[in-house]
């Protein structure tokens, strides 16, 4: 299934910003919490995967978002 289409993974697409940017969603075993900020491009026959930044989440804070959200507005290739 392409990218584009992919809906309601939580572990894929866990947010989703502007400019193709998308968060993805790990816990370790102990329980902590992991969020990757990528960039997702796609050129002709080539699919670009980029790392952009990463927080690690402790309990309800969700502050990463405002500065994932912040990030990806800003974006300049």
């Amino acid at each position: 299934q392409p990218f584009e289409r992919i809906f309601n993974n939580e572990s894929i697409k866990y947010d989703v910003f502007e400019n193709n940017f998308y968060t993805y969603k790990f816990r370790y075993a102990d329980n902590t919490q992991l969020r990757l900020l990528y960039h997702f491009v796609r050129d002709k026959d080539k699919i670009i995967i980029e790392l952009h930044q990463y927080a690690v989440k402790r309990r309800n804070n969700k502050n990463y978002i405002e500065v994932f959200e912040k990030y990806a507005k800003n974006y300049k290739k």
